[in-house]
């Protein structure tokens, strides 16, 4: 009974681990985030780090949520992207203005 319920355990702390590892959306810290840096009045530099387990779509979600945050924290109802990039397999970054 014991050699089948160790296995089992261990399999489900792995995953368990493995799942905390994915970036969430929050500012940058150890396991990926966000940054931004205002350029004018209305743009504004996006960054959004992942880490080696977080999707490519995963990734762009976040920076758009950001971009969306950003621009309704200045008080504007849309915002367009100037410039977009693909920094690694892990990051994104874009350019927005309001």
């Amino acid at each position: 009974m014991v050699n089948r319920v160790l296995p089992l355990f261990f399999f489900a702390s792995f995953a368990i681990v493995v799942a905390g590892c994915a970036a969430t959306y929050q500012p940058l810290g150890l396991l990926g985030g966000y940054s931004d840096e205002q350029i004018t009045n209305d743009t504004f530099d996006v960054w959004y780090q992942g880490n080696g387990w977080t999707k490519p779509d995963e990734l762009e979600k976040h920076l758009l949520r950001r971009c969306a945050e950003i621009t309704l924290e200045k008080g504007y109802e849309r915002f367009v992207i100037l410039n977009a990039k693909e920094r690694s397999n892990a990051s994104r970054s874009a350019t927005i203005k309001m």
